[in-house]
């Protein structure tokens, strides 16, 4: 891989008029190390003369597209694929780590894919740590080997549309690794709606407990002494002020969680899966995966928090499936519909690549 030389930078800026952010100087420079993979996917990223003109490639596609949209005089574009996509980022003083946008031929405007460059330095480093691992030393499985075909069910087409969308969202060179799309995992309905709704009860218990305590007080114009049994006292009502503080915070990280995990998708492509997060996505690619685990466990509410402490316990599995970059990746039915056909789908995988399963039988 060639990396740009620091003339070479300073004649890209001078060209597009811009002063570039050091974190994409120091990318171009290689300070961020080699992002050679065996397809060379990343080597245009580092193509001075592609460098040069993927401003104007950018500006053919949204003409052709007859897009309202029109990049600013300080939007630098520093990836295109001609008449499809293209990658910019302002060039902004004192901002050294810029957020990422995207374009795509026939969405109604951008998406801020990354919200650093940094981000999306880490998902190309990701990407290469799995093309470089002993998991990828073979040759990724073909379709014929895998036979997945059989195993996608009806449920695996509702919303394709849905799913098409957040596969043409994804970076071409994941879609390379990922290869086609054959359909996709949807969130759990049940499970998100009584995540929002016991977020909801635990944000609104906590501001009431915090209300009642703020109403105590002012009764007696905060005129309180520091400890009493059967009256209002500071050391309650500093009590009540962290429990509804605890409550509030619970009961918000809970939305935000179902918030996140409803925007989400698991998609599942003939290489791999792929977890398309609003924010930032996910790979697990079949030739990284390393063992298949089984998890049986009793648990209560199928929520990872809150009342499950309380209620009966019942039987549930999850699956977790460990990779050779050292990640765990887990699946439960609380976080994605059709469990048993994932179960499926990873286990014939790990048949045909010869990866280790197991089962854990666990209590939580």
């Amino acid at each position: 891989m060639k990396f740009l030389t620091e003339v070479q930078v300073r004649e890209l800026e001078k060209h597009h008029q811009v002063t570039l952010p050091q974190a994409y100087v120091g990318f171009l420079r290689g300070d961020y190390g080699d992002f050679t993979t065996k397809q060379g996917q990343f080597e245009k990223l580092w193509d001075f003369d592609a460098l040069l003109s993927f401003r104007k490639e950018a500006e053919e596609i949204l003409a052709a597209d007859d897009h309202p949209f029109a990049l600013g005089p300080n939007d630098f574009v520093y990836s295109a694929e001609p008449g499809h996509e293209f990658r910019y980022f302002p060039c902004e003083p004192g901002v050294d780590d810029p957020p990422v946008s995207h374009f795509i031929a026939g969405n109604p405007g951008t998406v801020v894919d990354w919200k650093h460059f940094s981000d999306y330095v880490g998902m190309l480093r990701e990407v290469v740590e799995m093309d470089l691992e002993d998991g990828q030393a073979d040759a990724a499985p073909s379709q014929a080997e895998l036979d997945l075909i059989d195993l996608i069910q009806p449920p695996l087409r509702e919303g394709f549309g849905f799913a098409e969308e957040k596969y043409r969202q994804l970076p071409v060179a994941m879609q390379q690794g990922l290869g086609k799309l054959l359909g996709s995992f949807q969130t759990s309905g049940a499970n998100l709606l009584a995540g929002f709704i016991f977020g909801v009860i635990l944000a609104v218990f906590g501001a009431v407990i915090l209300g009642y305590g703020i109403y105590m007080a002012a009764s007696v114009h905060f005129q309180m002494p520091f400890y009493v049994q059967k009256e209002i006292s500071w050391a309650t009502f500093l009590g009540m002020t962290v429990l509804s503080a605890g409550l509030v915070v619970g009961g918000v990280v809970l939305l935000a969680r179902m918030k996140r995990l409803a925007g989400a998708r698991l998609l599942l492509c003939e290489q791999g899966l792929c977890w398309a997060w609003p924010s930032k996505p996910e790979l697990i690619l079949w030739s990284a995966i390393q063992e298949v685990q089984v998890v049986q466990l009793k648990e209560g509410l199928p929520l990872d928090t809150g009342l499950k402490h309380v209620l009966p316990k019942s039987k549930s599995q999850q699956l977790a499936v460990f990779t050779s970059d050292g990640k765990e990746h887990t699946f439960t039915s609380s976080m994605i519909r059709e469990l048993p056909t994932l179960q499926a789908v990873l286990e014939r995988v790990a048949t045909v690549l010869q990866r280790t399963r197991s089962v854990v039988q666990t209590e939580i």
